[in-house]
């Protein structure tokens, strides 16, 4: 019998039914499939959101490994964690196409040619979110409710999207602001793909 082949839902779901599931009843967490980065250039495959982001993704036997160094690139500047769960053929290639603080975990075929998940690495906090990059998971209104607060005047926040950004980024501290990221995605009513923990 020839080795199992996981896809991308076989993973996913594996995660949901063992690594997500202690968030199942808690209301300060939020799960997400497919959370747009960068302006929604990438995605995150599972973004779990509380007091820190994390983010998961997923590289199943049918991937491959090109976009990887990209999306390496542009999690690190808005994840305070990343897991990246990849099929057994691409361990050793994906090991040096991510950070050393990511997470990895590895999707094989256990004895039953059943689907298992084990760790290979553990993960570590990142210390290098990019406040510019942040700010751009929040939509134009959210950012102009932001600055408003902050004290701005309805007749200064005519400018556009990346003008009303930098003005935030500037004015706040990167704590308050990765706070305030958090909690307004979380309290987000309208998120196409958004899975109730």
């Amino acid at each position: 019998m020839g080795t199992a082949l996981f896809r991308d839902v076989d993973i996913r779901q594996a995660l949901y039914n063992n690594d997500l599931k202690k968030h199942s009843n808690d209301d300060d967490t939020l799960i997400l499939d497919e959370m747009g980065v960068m302006q929604g250039l990438h995605r995150v495959d599972i973004a779990v959101i509380n007091g820190k982001m994390h983010g998961y993704e997923i590289k199943s036997d049918l991937d491959t490994l090109d976009r990887l160094p990209l999306q390496a690139e542009a999690y690190s500047k808005v994840l305070d964690r990343v897991t990246l769960v990849v099929a057994k053929r691409h361990l050793q290639k994906a090991i040096v196409l991510v950070p050393t603080w990511w997470e990895i975990k590895v999707a094989y075929s256990n004895k039953k040619h059943a689907l298992s998940i084990k760790k290979y690495r553990p993960g570590l906090v990142n210390y290098n979110i990019d406040a510019s990059s942040l700010v751009q998971l929040l939509w134009k209104d959210e950012v102009v409710s932001l600055l408003e607060q902050l004290g701005f005047a309805p007749k200064d926040l005519r400018y556009p999207k990346a003008t009303l950004y930098k003005m935030l980024t500037e004015n706040i501290s990167l704590a308050k602001l990765k706070s305030l990221t958090r909690t307004i995605l979380k309290n987000r009513t309208n998120w196409r793909g958004q899975i109730q923990p």
